[in-house]
């Protein structure tokens, strides 16, 4: 990496603290780490240990349009979004679209005004209860709650804007993780797709 800054949100967060120590191993520590303790005050503790130079509250971002982010955050390399609004028992669609579906969109167009690459992470939760899961195939895509939803809009508007790689698997400790991989380009066709299928895992 060059000399300008990483941005990692939901980096206090159980896969953003490990990006955050993995380029803090790297030797990187220019990080801007976005997220919010509102809810769970207890996440700051664990920020003890990861070193970052500037902090972003994950709710702020609603107040922002692309401009005034422009001019908050510094020259970025790269910016990893893995914060979410988690929550598989939340019911209010509405509030689960504007964390998930209109902050990552943000991101993703904040990469683009930047020019820097956004890799982002996605959810095997939208495959819901099929047992067959395929990348891009609608058939798979069968979410049963408002995250798995928001995560599945959220990659369609992706792949209808954006030239992307997509790449999603499942996390070796769990059967309901998956990450999708995303480097947007100065492009609003979706020209590109990586595709893989599997199934899922005995016993989930």
């Amino acid at each position: 990496m060059s000399g300008k800054w990483c941005l990692v949100t939901g980096g206090a967060g159980f896969v953003g603290s490990r990006v955050i120590r993995a380029l803090n191993a790297a030797g990187v520590d220019r990080i801007v780490l976005v997220d919010s303790f509102s809810r769970r005050p207890e996440k700051a503790a664990g920020t003890s240990d990861l070193r970052f130079a500037d902090f972003l509250d994950y709710f702020s971002i609603e107040t922002l349009d692309l401009e005034s982010l422009d001019r908050r955050l510094p020259a970025l390399d790269v910016i990893f979004h893995v914060g979410a609004w988690s929550d598989v028992l939340e019911t209010d669609v509405t509030k689960m679209l504007r964390y998930n579906f209109d902050h990552s969109r943000k991101w993703l167009e904040f990469g683009q005004l930047r020019g820097v690459p956004v890799i982002y992470a996605s959810s095997s939760a939208l495959y819901g209860k099929s047992r067959l899961c395929r990348v891009n195939d609608p058939i798979c895509e069968r979410p049963f709650n408002a995250y798995g939803l928001s995560k599945l809009l959220f990659d369609r508007w992706v792949q209808g804007h954006l030239d992307s790689l997509s790449v999603r698997s499942w996390d070796s400790g769990s059967s309901t993780c998956s990450v999708h991989v995303s480097f947007t380009r100065h492009t609003t066709q979706a020209s590109r797709h990586a595709s893989s299928s599997f199934s899922r895992p005995k016993g989930t």
